[in-house]
């Protein structure tokens, strides 16, 4: 019975942890990645379920705490009910979105794209045997892509997956764009342009999976696990510090960085988060069929005001589409 219950206190325990990890950012210790990663919904069925239980036989110190932590696990599901809306001129469309490496996508980003009238576009996944198609389909776009050639830390890397595309009504002022590869170490790049007048520099993130896994599990699965949250962890320290160089430019970070709503590695502190500014219900966009997770995200420096934020499904991707309009701020 004292093992039954030391067990149940442990559980309790690790529940308490995984519910407050987002708030307290404990993805900032090395293991915590594991606390802030776990999905908010089944977390928030659990309270649900304490707290009926706690209110049916009339404890009403747990039903307090379970009324408490269903409250935050719905705050780090990023649910909102309400918006402010603001109206500005010069009104500018961002859709984010990882494609998988998939060229049948092609069409269907294209169809969104033009739906939403985008101005940019950060894309995932789009490797050098789909982005033809991609090319083909958005004719309307030039596309920004580093180059295949570089230091890899690892030999699956793909340095070349990103793309971030300018509608061509952008790109008549001068000085031209400017691409900045691999500004993470990894596949994380940085374009840099004039418009409207105003220097504005947009990122397009794919970060490493922080909780990695495969077939089989044996010392060299782990180790290489261990490795890639390593990575994941350098990856965001290093977007953190290269934005904070740059901070004197309007900047709007998006793409699928593996981290969830309140993680540390999402970008610095002042950057606002498109959803929890101008967004409604929850944040999750992966999987696409029923998400449960909050993977992608678009964040942005004080220089630039969020007008609006929507998810869309796009068809043969596993992610959800983040669609953000935002003006320039005077």
């Amino acid at each position: 019975m004292t093992v039954l219950r030391g067990l149940r206190l442990v559980a309790l325990g690790l529940l308490t942890l995984a519910t407050v990890g987002p708030t307290l950012q404990l993805d900032r210790l090395f293991l915590g990645e594991c606390l802030v990663y776990l999905p908010r919904l089944p977390l928030t069925v659990v309270w649900v379920a304490w707290l009926a239980f706690s209110a049916w036989h009339r404890r009403w110190i747990r039903t307090a705490l379970g009324a408490s932590a269903m409250a935050l696990t719905l705050h780090d599901s990023g649910l909102r009910t309400f918006t402010l809306t603001s109206d500005a001129s010069h009104s500018l469309c961002l859709v984010t979105c990882n494609v998988g490496d998939d060229e049948t996508a092609a069409p269907h980003v294209a169809n969104l794209l033009r739906s939403v009238d985008a101005d940019f576009s950060c894309l995932q996944e789009v490797r050098a045997r789909s982005r033809a198609q991609f090319v083909a389909a958005l004719p309307e776009y030039e596309f920004f892509v580093a180059s295949a050639e570089g230091p890899r830390i690892h030999p699956d890397d793909v340095l070349d997956s990103n793309a971030i595309l300018v509608h061509r009504r952008h790109l008549t002022a001068s000085p031209a764009p400017r691409l900045h590869e691999r500004i993470t170490g990894y596949r994380s790049s940085a374009l840099t342009l004039t418009v409207y007048g105003r220097a504005l520099c947009i990122v397009n993130v794919h970060a490493t999976k922080p909780i990695w896994r495969k077939s089989r599990v044996d010392l060299d699965t782990l180790r290489l696990g261990l490795s890639k949250l390593q990575r994941h962890r350098e990856e965001g320290a290093a977007l953190v510090s290269w934005l904070e160089l740059s901070a004197s430019t309007a900047t709007i970070v998006a793409g699928d960085f593996n981290a969830p709503l309140h993680s540390s590695r999402l970008a610095p502190s002042s950057y606002r988060h498109a959803h929890l500014t101008v967004g409604t219900g929850f944040h999750f966009t992966w999987p696409a069929s029923f998400p449960l997770l909050g993977l992608d995200h678009v964040l942005a420096s004080d220089a630039i005001e969020f007008l609006a934020s929507s998810t869309k499904t796009v068809t043969s991707s596993d992610h959800r589409a983040v669609v953000v309009r935002w003006s320039l701020s005077p």
